[in-house]
């Protein structure tokens, strides 16, 4: 296959997976360390949870998000831990990022692993 056709296909899927965002997601911001600020459409993707003892109210202290390719993203500079989102406004660090078989390029979508701001990664239950 031809690096060509390659591209279409990454390009097509890519279309897919943003029309489902754009379907079922939310916007999410991400601030890369060098100060630059993208708002993308992601599809979010729940992990853990803290229940606060004393209200009960349950927060997010993981999540992940599956942002397709898209107009200003992936960015131009590497994800580093540095690296925030923001949705519904509370920020996440990005702790890892995960974008399957393929280098950065190819891939239709990246899925960015994060963990609520200012939350010890390792809570114990």
């Amino acid at each position: 296959m031809s690096q060509a056709d390659r591209l279409r296909i990454r390009d097509q899927a890519a279309k897919a997976a943003l029309c489902l965002a754009k379907k079922l997601g939310a916007q999410i911001s991400l601030t890369t360390k060098t100060g630059g600020t993208v708002t993308v459409w992601a599809v979010v993707l729940p992990g853990g949870q803290m229940v606060d003892p004393h209200s009960g109210h349950t927060n997010l202290f993981e999540i992940s998000f599956d942002v397709p390719r898209q107009t200003n993203f992936p960015p131009a500079t590497r994800f580093t831990p540095q690296d925030l989102v923001t949705y519904d406004g509370v920020k996440y660090a990005v702790t890892r990022v995960e974008f399957g078989n393929e280098n950065i390029s190819m891939t239709p979508d990246i899925i960015l692993h994060c963990v609520r701001e200012g939350v010890d990664q390792y809570i114990d239950g």
